[in-house]
């Protein structure tokens, strides 16, 4: 399933920064907030710590991509 139907099977959209949040925490495996912050900004520069830990959040609770906080 692709991300953007696992996402919108549990009733999510996918927005940019979800999607970059999601592919960091894909990428980088067991990681902190601060290093997914730090890969997210890789791509954009102005994202705020509190949006990827709101991000990290729903995925957890959608339970998608074993995003942990």
């Amino acid at each position: 399933m692709s991300q953007e139907n696992e996402i919108r099977a549990k009733g999510l959209r996918l927005t940019p920064q979800r999607q970059l949040v999601l592919d960091a925490v894909r990428q980088l495996g067991h990681a902190t907030p601060d290093e997914i912050a730090a890969r997210v900004r890789q791509a954009h520069p102005g994202i705020n710590l509190s949006t990827v830990y709101r991000n990290l959040e729903t995925l957890e609770k959608a339970e998608i991509g074993r995003a942990h906080v």
